[in-house]
């Protein structure tokens, strides 16, 4: 379980995009209710990947839960 944060990074530094994908959107899955920052490393790789539109509405639906300045840093 705690191994899917560096394998989605690793997928990502690889370039296999849809595996890193799918990867973080797991660890956000097991993490949202207990760790919602989770959601920022989600938000983060959409970024990364040009995805600004998901990431920053991923980073408003987060400001809420998690604290501002950690929104403020992926944003």
């Amino acid at each position: 379980k705690g191994a899917v944060g560096p394998v989605a990074r690793i997928c990502e530094e690889i370039g296999l995009p849809d595996d890193a994908d799918v990867l973080y959107r797991r660890l956000w899955e097991e993490n949202k209710d207990t760790r919602p920052e989770a959601g920022l490393v989600v938000a983060a790789y959409h970024g990364r990947r040009g995805r600004t539109t998901e990431a920053l509405e991923l980073c408003g639906a987060l400001r809420k839960r998690v604290q501002p300045v950690l929104v403020g840093d992926v944003a």
